[in-house]
């Protein structure tokens, strides 16, 4: 079980993580299994998972869009370049 201390206090549970990430719990359990977010602390006992939260003095990061996103509008735009 973790303890209460200093750095515990400010993690998140993965509930907390979802609602303000607005990813569902079974999205950030998949990019746990997978290594791409991986919580600061895994309880043994319970198996809950615990997230750090931003930093308030760092800016947000800006996600890119996705790559398909970026091809289907360069298409559209071809498209309409060409009068069709």
């Amino acid at each position: 079980m973790i303890e209460s201390n200093p750095t515990t206090e400010r993690l998140m549970t993965i509930g907390a993580l979802a609602r303000e990430s607005r990813l569902s719990l079974k999205a950030l359990r998949l990019y746990h299994e997978l290594g791409l977010l991986r919580p600061a602390e895994v309880d043994d006992a319970t198996g809950y998972r615990y997230y750090r939260g931003p930093d308030p003095g760092r800016k947000p990061d800006r996600a890119p869009a996705p790559a398909g996103h970026a091809a289907r509008a360069d298409r559209e735009g071809a498209r309409r370049a060409r009068g069709r």
